[in-house]
């Protein structure tokens, strides 16, 4: 016994030593764990959970078998404060003090599940349903496993089969809408939630699904701003305004104007366009098509002398196929014609790109994924020129908020051409990784990701290496559905379309956007 309350004083000692003030100390020095207890719950009415948290913390710490409500409440409190590991040992621990309370058993289900041990998260239910069958918790808990996972057509045959065997339960049906808007089925997903409200009409989270199906079926607005600059003195700014609406089939159809302004040293040229974009969902998402079409005129001046194109006015086309098959594939390939403008040097040369890439993504064992993809341009309007791509990548997930992954790739052009891009005939990179986010579909949420790796180049037969390093963020503020302002930026010192040399280059960004609902 000495040694359980020795394991589990450290681990809380090490992850969530808090100071107790003055207020919820109980009067004497010799308190009983009743006391602490006691302290606790009334903390725990109050919502004061930094208090609630310090008083069990308290008890636990002097008897962990003392009071089972205290190891559970504390458990439930590092969870929300995202210390997993803590929590899982506390939840398990409550399950040895309540073998008989399944509650004890959905709760570490969770988390592992908020830890991205999703293989152990599906075996506790599992575990849960071989003695007590049909325990809708344990199935909720299995549904949104496999949602985290990516797999949304497994999750939302288990929501439907929950919904079908409790149809009177309101947070399966609400489930069920949350499962379908992420697949791209927003009509259904209405459905879903006029059952779950049916239900339950005072249900928070089924008015909450509803409003954010609001912004997946009413039209919408987005502008966004992105300049970006580099070492060789490139400059550009890209402008979009998009106007979206839902159209008659399960997708999306987006109108953008967009423009881009260039610069370098006394080259200024601009590419103004055009393009609808859509999308089309089939059977549950396992069959996306996408396509654009669209056309940008391009125009540019040397010196403040206007300088003409051949063919100014150049059309945009793509289509493309995704599929999500099984549980543990997804993949895609698309076809781009389009022109090559994101510098004034390319714009005034007038070259266009015809593109074919693929891609697939392989759910692997213990949470690891790989990512492959490939594929080949052909450059056509200044040097005849062809360019091969490839890369893979190795990630490992942490927990639903972090994960890190070793990454492989690189490119080559047939010629070393100097028609204003960078022509290597070899590029490679190899990086180390690590991506996050932090918040939730609501308010303040943020996403970061860092590479550090070392980088090759084979130009004009010289063959150099040196370090390689990145960093990108994604900051924003989700109002209400529907309505949001982000401010994105990156910076790294890979080479990019613009680079002269690779020796010293480095570019960075920063942009901003907003979007609102037009009802």
């Amino acid at each position: 016994m000495r040694l359980v309350c020795l394991a589990v004083s450290t681990l809380i000692g090490s992850a969530a030593v808090l100071p107790i003030n003055a207020q919820s100390r109980p009067a004497t020095v010799s308190d009983s764990v009743s006391a602490w207890v006691s302290s606790g719950d009334s903390a725990w009415a109050a919502g004061d959970n930094a208090r609630a948290r310090a008083a069990y913390h308290a008890a636990v710490q002097r008897d962990p078998d003392a009071s089972s409500r205290a190891v559970y409440r504390l458990a439930t409190l590092l969870l929300y404060d995202n210390q997993l590991d803590s929590a899982i040992t506390l939840f398990r621990h409550y399950v040895q003090l309540e073998p008989r309370d399944d509650a004890g058993r959905i709760a570490v289900g969770r988390a592992l599940a908020w830890a991205g041990r999703y293989d152990d998260a599906i075996a506790v239910y599992d575990t849960v349903l071989s003695h007590t069958p049909g325990d809708p918790d344990a199935q909720k808990g299995i549904a949104r496993v496999w949602a985290w996972r990516g797999d949304l057509a497994q999750s939302e045959a288990h929501w439907t089969a929950l919904t079908q065997s409790h149809p009177r339960d309101a947070e399966a049906w609400v489930g069920l809408a949350q499962v379908l808007r992420w697949n791209g089925e927003p009509v259904a997903a209405r459905d879903a939630v006029d059952h779950a409200l049916a239900v339950d009409p005072a249900n928070a989270d089924a008015h909450i699904q509803q409003r954010w199906l609001d912004a997946e079926l009413l039209p919408t607005a987005r502008v966004d701003i992105d300049p970006s600059n580099d070492s060789d003195h490139n400059r550009a700014t890209w402008y979009a305004a998009t106007f979206g609406v839902r159209p008659p089939w399960n997708g999306r159809l987006a109108l953008v104007a967009g423009a881009r302004t260039t610069s370098f040293h006394a080259l200024d040229a601009q590419s103004i366009g055009l393009r609808l974009r859509g999308r089309w969902s089939l059977d549950h998402g396992v069959w996306t098509l996408n396509g654009e079409v669209g056309g940008t005129h391009l125009s540019g001046e040397v010196g403040g002398a206007s300088q003409s194109i051949e063919t100014p006015f150049r059309w945009i086309a793509s289509g493309g196929l995704h599929l999500a098959p099984v549980s543990w594939f997804n993949g895609g390939a698309s076809v781009t014609r389009a022109p090559f403008d994101e510098t004034a040097a390319l714009i005034l040369a007038g070259i266009s790109t015809t593109g074919v890439n693929a891609d697939g993504s392989f759910t692997l064992p213990a949470r690891f994924t790989l990512d492959l993809g490939g594929g080949f341009t052909r450059l056509t309007g200044g040097t005849p020129n062809d360019r091969h791509n490839a890369m893979a990548s190795l990630r490992y997930t942490l927990s639903r908020a972090l994960s890190v992954a070793t990454t492989v790739r690189g490119f080559g052009y047939d010629t070393a051409a100097t028609d204003g891009y960078f022509s290597p005939e070899f590029y490679r990179l190899i990086e180390g990784s690590l991506r996050g986010r932090v918040g939730g579909d609501l308010g303040w949420r943020a996403s970061g990701d860092v590479g550090l790796g070392t980088q090759r180049v084979r130009l004009r037969g010289n063959t150099t290496s040196r370090a390689a390093s990145r960093a990108a963020f994604d900051i924003g503020y989700h109002f209400a559905p529907g309505y949001a302002v982000n401010v994105t930026g990156s910076i790294a010192n890979l080479p990019s379309t613009s680079t002269v040399s690779p020796d010293g280059y480095r570019w960075y960004s920063v942009g901003v956007g907003a979007e609102i609902l037009l009802r």
